[in-house]
């Protein structure tokens, strides 16, 4: 879960809004860590924005079946975090995670990625140990909660 966080760290997911490229890079390797984790689907749905890289912000939607798909318990995070500010208030790189007594630093390691981790690794237990949950567990992880409506109000969904 740590290699997760310092990786996710690498890959800074700002919206083009502030500035950055959006959440493509950190999609991807989320992407391939769901894949991994053996979930039984994974959907992508994209936003289009011009300004983000790929003109694309993703979503994704990952699902493990229970023993019954009439509900689904749903996990929600997101992948975009606050551009860093001032580098030199910063005692560490933002983009590079450190572990220091017993904690995890680096931009977005506390919002919203702690989150993301601990739920792909809560449903991958699940999995892991054979437990069939009662109804479908879906995780839902979106690109954009910093902006909302101004990034949204232009963009098919």
């Amino acid at each position: 879960m740590v290699k997760m966080q310092k990786e996710l760290c690498k890959r800074p997911a700002i919206v083009p809004l502030s500035g950055g490229k959006g959440e493509f890079e950190k999609a991807q390797y989320i992407k391939q860590k769901l894949e991994e984790a053996g979930f039984d689907s994974i959907e992508e749905y994209d936003a289009k924005d011009p300004k983000a890289k790929r003109e694309i912000r993703p979503n994704l939607v990952a699902k493990l079946r229970g023993k019954s798909a009439e509900k689904t318990i749903w996990i929600m995070t997101h992948m975009d975090v606050v551009p860093p500010g001032e580098l030199k208030l910063w005692h560490t790189h933002p983009w590079e995670a450190i572990v220091k007594e017993g904690k995890i630093y680096g931009r977005g390691t506390e919002d919203n990625q702690q989150y993301l981790v601990a739920s792909l690794y809560a449903v991958k237990a699940i999995k892991d140990l054979g437990i069939a949950s009662p109804h479908d567990v879906g995780l839902v992880i979106v690109s954009d909660e910093e902006i909302g409506k101004a990034s949204s109000a232009s963009h098919t969904y």
